[in-house]
Formats: structure tokens, C-alpha cells, sequence
């Protein structure tokens, strides 16, 4: 075949999918039926395939569907024969949205999608974009979010992958693609997911405003609202979807009339070129239609006059809507100030309640620690002081838990970067877990990557709660075997990706439990006998990890074990910066003059016996004026203040104390929470804070750093 009839094929292909790119579906249609007739005389298979695949979807625009889906069988026959796989593709994509959109078929639909996305993953072609998108709205149009997990990863690299640089086609996209990450983890009561992914496909299109994609959006997030229970939003996102609704209107309309002119003009075209055998008898066929086409703009009119009704019915509907809602929104206005107070006052008693448990609680576990040392105590005694101190550690992690997702709740909890030593870190969670450990005789075996550096950048304090939080649960749970394992995912010369998993070898959660257990006080055990705890540490570690920009991940299976995992992304330490573990190898205490000031008697014995073997001059008052007038008059290298003493607070005693010694350390010791206290303290001058229970080690290092 001649080069040069094979390059006139190629320009009307072109210029047919060109008129159909701007809706011009009846040139389009007469310019593939021109292709299809020219491409059989010379016998061009491929272009007569791509000419029925052009006619099939200028009749899919126009939804006459019944016809695309002939054009689109006979492309895809053609394709198959003569292996056109780019063809088949956008075929088989074809006919699944045409069975989707004339019969709702959904079945018959996704198994097209499937084979277009084969062909598309085999080719590599970037199409596959497109398909993935489709087979998930169908699958959440028919409520099964259970089917679309696998397809959610795909979803989130459309919205990185794919060209940014704005183009109708990929802000429609990557909107979609939002769109559906949304609905997918709303159907699945991942609110806070729904929420930011609705907030990204509303940011993309309202970067370049598309004004009908921008409603349909607006209309989801305003029934997602609705379904959530949160009104004022809901009628806050229903009026978004009524403006930009009335903005393209217009634009929907004439889209509208070119659609039915498209309609009726390729219908005479047709009609004609089936009657006529020459240009000449086609032109007077056409000709003859002219007053048809009088009657038509007659029918327009009339269409056009029956969509302004409608609007006018819309806007009427809609004030009465609004006024509903306005009246709505003050009774939320009202139920949310309600709930506010109340909240306020729940977090105030919370706190209020934490104080006075912590410091009869910092007595108790420290006489127990202080018992456990002494030689003079018997191996009975010990194992009841162990299940004595065990007991008050477990009421204090209790308190702490409740305190955090009050902060949480709160948004009172921020991340703060510090440099980690992987080794002590994971030693600390290590010991933190030792009772619990010889409780459920379980061995925990920790196994860190070789190839991560030994210190990260993270905080410390959230990544604590999270990992503790697993590594109690996977022992309360499993059959003797417990695993935390750090690994390398990816690293450079400034970050590294790291996966944090806990492994064990329990009873496993059955798959319809999965998405509860995360929840606030959501307890799930197959085995009654080890039901136990408030239901709150999971969900901790979901919120925390929020704060980190991660998500908590599971795999479970009953019998089997579980596996939660985790990736954080980490700053890594530049070498100056390394931290080395603090040890002290001689006493740096040693006859240092320190000076208590503590009103409650066990807590101040608790501190005497803390530091009995240090070789300290240790001066104790447990009246804040004698305090006061000793940090005054007497000698001393540190002190230990109480925040709460009834006669003279800490504050007050160490605001007076800074008018004499400017730089001396002095340490803040109170059961309240540090954000509670924090403002204040660094106000007054205190140069730390202990937070009672605090243990041995704890104390001894914090009053050691001072005295180096």
C-alpha cells in the first residue's frame, strides 16, 4: 500500500478524534464514517478497527449505547484477529462503560475493565490510569469497599505519578482519583482519611476552576457530612455544590443542545449516506432536512424553556433548604458550645484526678522500688512487692493513656524532633514490658536492620507510646512468642524510611474485626480468659501515628498471629551531632548539698531513700516558708521543689530564690501534667521538671546532668 494513502488514513484518524476532543461529535462522526469507507477499499485493517472504535465512541457521547456497543464489539473482533493491542484496550474500557452506563452491569462491566487493564500493564501504557479509576467507581457505586483495597495503592500514585501541568484531563484525573480514596475510607469509617483526600480532590480542581466536577465533589462531601452526623458542614458543602452548580449551568446546557443537534444531525447524515451513492444525491437529501431542522430549533426552544422551569423549581427548593438548614445550624451552634463546656470540663476533671492518683502513686511505687533493694526483704515478700509495684505501674500507664487521648482529642499533642539511639531506645521498651513478659511467660526477641544507623531523628516520646503500646498488646495476645523488628526501607544521605513491626504468635483477629479495633475502648478477643485493659492503646497508636504523617497496619489471622507495622520517615543526625549514652562512672553527687522542699512525708522519705547510697548533704522542708528562707540563707549545689505546697507554692518560692541565685539549678517536681505546667514554669525560672511517679534512675540522672 502506498505511503501516501496510508499518511491520508493517519490525517483523517487524526482529525476525527480532534472534532470529538471539542464535542464537535457530528464532524467527527462523518469524518470516521469517511475513514471506515476508504480504509475498507485499500484494505487497511487497522484503520478500518480504529474508524468502528471513533464511530463507537461519538455514539457513547451522543448515549446512544446500544449502537456504541456494536461499533465497540466489532473494533474489538477486528483488534483481536489482527493483534492491535492499543485498540483492544481502549475497546474492551469501552464496553465496560457502556454496559455500566445503559444496564448497570456491573459484572459484565468490571470483567471488560479487567482485560483492558491486562493489556494496559503489559504495554505499560499510561491508560491504565483511567481503567483503575473506572473499576473502582464501579465497585463503590455498588457499596464494595472490601473489593477496592487492592486498588487503593494505585489510586495514591495517580495522585504523585501522573503530570502535574494542568490540562482538563489531568486535573480531572487526579481530582477522581482523590475523590475515590475519599469514598472508599468513608465507607470504611476512616473518617479523618475521607476528610483529607475530599479536601485534595476539592483543592485540585478549585486550583483550575472545572465547575461540574467541582459540584459533583461538593455533592459527595455534602452527603459524607450528612452521614456523619456533622450538619453544618454538610450544609456548608451543599451550598458550594448549588454556586458552582448555577456557574456552569450554562455551559451544561449548551452542552445539552450540541449533544441533541449532534443527535439528530448524525442521524440525518446517516440516513442520507445510506440512500445516496454520490456527494451530489447526499447534498440533496441534506437539504431536504432543512426544514426539519426549522422544527428541531422549534423543539430546542422548548427544551431549553423546560430546564429554565427546572432551575427556577431548584431555586425555590433551595431557599427552602436554606432556611431548614439556618435553623438546623443554630441548634448545632448551640449543641456544639453544649459539648464544648462539657469537654472542658471532662479534660479538667481528668487532669485534676490524674494529680491526686500520681502522687500517692509516686509513694507507693517508690517504697515498693525502694523494698525490692533491700537485702533485709524475703523472696515472698519480693514477689508480692513485685505484684504491688506491677499493679502501680499498670494503674499509672492507665492514667497516662487516658491523659494522651485527652490531648489528643485536643490537639494539644505536637512532634518534636530529638536525636534516638535505636539500641537504648528499644532496651527502654524492653524493660518497660518485663513484668508483663514473666506474667504471660513470653519471650520478646528485638532484631534491628545492620544496615540502619544506629540514631534517628524522631520523637522519641510518640514513637515510646506507639511501639510500647504493640509490643503490650502482641504479648497480652500471643502463645509465647513476640518479635519487634526495625528495618531499612529506604535511606539517603539525610533521611532514612523506616518500618517498625510487631509479630506475634496469638490468636489473630478475625477479618470483619479489623477496622474496630482502633477504635476508642473497642476490646476484640476470641479467648474470654484474656480479656482485659481500658480498649484504648490501639487507638492511641492510630492518632499518634496520624501526627507522624503514617497509618498503623495490619495482617491477622485467626490462630495464626498478627502483625502491626508502621513506616516513619526520619531525619538522620549529622556525625557532629551524635548524642552519646550518658553513663557515670564516678558519683558526680558525691557531697553535693542539695535541698528538698516537699510537703507530702512518703514522698520526701521516697527521695531521702533515692538518694541514701549518693553521699549527699540532703536538707528536707516540708513548709514552703522554711524552704524559702534556707534556698535564701544556706548553701547548696541544687534543689528539689514541689509545685503544689499549701502555705508557699513553687512558683512563688522559686520567683523569690532568682532574685539571689540567677543560674543555680532547680528542679520542679509535681504529679501534673508538663503542658499544664510548662508556660509557668519557664516563667518563674525553673530549670526542669520531674513528673511524679518518677523512678530512681530517673532522678539520679536528671539532678546529674545539672552537676557535670
Amino acid at each position: 500500500m502506498a505511503q501516501e494513502k496510508i499518511s491520508h488514513l493517519e490525517e483523517l484518524e487524526k482529525a476525527s478524534l480532534a472534532k470529538y476532543d471539542i464535542s464537535n461529535f457530528t464532524d467527527s462522526k462523518k469524518i470516521a464514517l469517511q475513514l471506515l469507507e476508504e480504509s475498507y477499499k485499500e484494505q487497511a485493517t487497522y484503520y478500518t478497527a480504529s474508524a468502528y472504535n471513533l464511530l463507537a465512541l461519538n455514539d457513547e457521547a451522543v448515549e446512544n449505547y446500544s449502537s456504541a456497543k456494536e461499533k465497540y464489539t466489532k473494533s474489538k473482533d477486528l483488534s483481536l484477529l489482527h493483534n492491535y493491542p492499543r485498540l483492544l484496550m481502549v475497546n474492551y474500557n469501552g464496553l465496560g462503560n457502556v454496559w455500566v452506563l445503559e444496564e448497570k452491569n456491573y459484572k459484565v462491566s468490571e470483567i471488560y475493565y479487567k482485560k483492558a487493564l491486562h493489556i494496559a500493564d503489559s504495554l505499560n501504557h499510561s491508560f491504565k490510569n483511567d481503567v483503575l479509576i473506572n473499576i473502582v467507581w464501579n465497585r463503590l457505586d455498588n457499596n464494595q469497599p472490601q473489593k477496592t483495597a487492592d486498588y487503593i495503592g494505585e489510586l495514591k500514585k495517580i495522585t504523585t505519578n501522573v503530570d502535574k501541568e494542568f490540562s482538563r484531563y489531568n486535573s480531572t484525573l487526579i481530582s477522581s482519583a482523590y475523590l475515590l480514596l475519599a469514598r472508599y475510607y468513608a465507607q470504611i469509617n476512616q473518617h479523618e482519611l475521607a476528610e483529607i483526600n475530599f479536601d485534595k480532590s476539592i483543592e485540585v480542581l478549585e486550583t483550575h476552576p472545572l465547575y461540574e466536577q467541582l459540584s459533583e465533589i461538593y455533592l459527595y462531601r455534602s452527603s459524607y457530612e450528612k452521614s456523619i452526623g456533622k450538619f453544618d458542614k454538610a450544609f456548608f458543602y451543599l451550598e458550594k455544590h448549588i454556586s458552582n452548580k448555577n456557574n456552569f449551568i450554562n455551559e451544561d446546557l449548551k452542552k445539552r443542545l450540541a449533544v441533541e443537534n449532534a443527535r439528530y444531525d448524525l442521524k440525518e447524515y446517516e440516513r442520507a449516506l445510506v440512500s445516496s451513492k454520490r456527494e451530489k444525491v447526499l447534498m440533496q437529501d441534506l437539504a431536504k432536512s432543512k426544514s426539519r431542522t426549522s422544527w428541531l430549533y422549534a423543539i430546542i426552544s422548548i427544551f431549553l424553556f423546560a430546564i429554565l422551569l427546572l432551575i427556577y423549581r431548584e431555586n425555590k427548593i433551595k431557599n427552602k433548604l436554606i432556611i431548614t438548614l439556618n435553623k438546623r445550624n443554630k441548634q448545632l451552634k448551640k449543641a456544639k458550645k453544649d459539648a464544648e463546656i462539657a469537654a472542658e470540663a471532662k479534660s479538667q476533671f481528668i487532669s485534676n484526678i490524674s494529680h491526686e492518683i500520681r502522687t500517692p502513686l509516686h509513694g507507693v511505687i517508690g517504697i515498693a522500688s525502694l523494698l525490692l533493694e533491700s537485702d533485709d526483704t524475703s523472696n515472698t515478700n519480693k514477689k508480692l512487692l513485685n505484684s504491688l509495684k506491677f499493679s502501680g505501674n499498670y494503674l499509672l500507664n492507665l492514667i497516662n493513656n487516658i491523659l494522651f487521648l485527652n490531648k489528643i482529642d485536643k490537639n494539644k499533642i505536637k512532634v518534636k524532633p530529638e536525636v534516638i539511639t535505636l539500641h537504648t531506645f528499644l532496651n527502654n521498651i524492653s524493660n518497660a514490658v518485663q513484668f508483663h513478659k514473666e506474667k504471660y511467660n513470653c519471650e520478646v526477641v528485638y532484631k534491628i536492620d545492620p544496615k540502619l544507623p544506629s540514631q534517628i531523628i524522631s520523637d522519641s516520646n510518640i514513637l515510646y507510646e506507639v511501639l510500647l503500646n504493640l509490643t503490650d498488646n502482641a504479648i497480652k495476645f500471643s502463645k509465647g512468642k513476640v518479635r519487634v523488628e526495625v528495618n531499612q526501607i529506604n535511606h539517603t544521605q539525610d533521611k532514612s524510611i523506616i518500618e517498625f513491626k510487631v509479630i506475634d504468635d496469638g490468636v489473630g483477629i478475625p477479618k470483619d474485626k479489623q477496622n474496630i479495633i482502633f477504635d476508642n475502648f473497642s476490646q476484640i478477643s476470641i479467648d474470654k480468659s484474656i480479656m482485659e485493659g481500658t480498649g484504648i492503646g490501639l487507638s492511641i497508636v492510630r492518632k499518634l501515628l496520624l501526627l507522624m504523617n503514617s497509618e498503623i497496619k495490619l495482617n491477622s489471622k485467626v490462630d495464626q498471629g498478627s502483625i502491626f507495622s508502621f513506616e516513619i520517615e526520619c531525619d538522620n543526625p549529622l556525625k557532629q551531632n551524635v548524642v552519646q549514652d550518658q553513663s557515670f562512672k564516678i558519683n558526680p553527687l558525691k557531697e553535693k548539698k542539695i535541698i528538698q522542699v516537699e510537703d507530702n512525708q512518703i514522698n520526701r522519705l521516697v527521695v531521702e531513700k533515692f538518694l541514701k547510697d549518693y553521699d549527699v548533704d540532703l536538707n528536707t522542708f516540708g513548709d514552703g516558708q522554711d524552704g524559702l528562707e534556707a534556698l535564701i540563707e544556706k548553701e547548696w549545689d541544687i534543689a528539689l521543689v514541689d509545685i503544689n505546697i499549701p502555705t508557699l507554692n513553687g512558683y512563688e518560692i522559686v520567683t523569690s530564690v532568682r532574685k539571689i541565685h540567677p543560674t543555680k539549678p532547680i528542679i520542679a517536681v509535681t504529679a501534673s501534667e508538663l503542658s499544664e505546667i510548662k508556660e509557668r514554669a519557664i516563667k518563674a525560672g525553673i530549670t526542669d521538671v520531674l513528673i511524679k511517679p518518677f523512678s530512681k534512675e530517673t532522678l539520679i540522672n536528671t539532678i546529674s546532668k545539672y552537676l557535670q
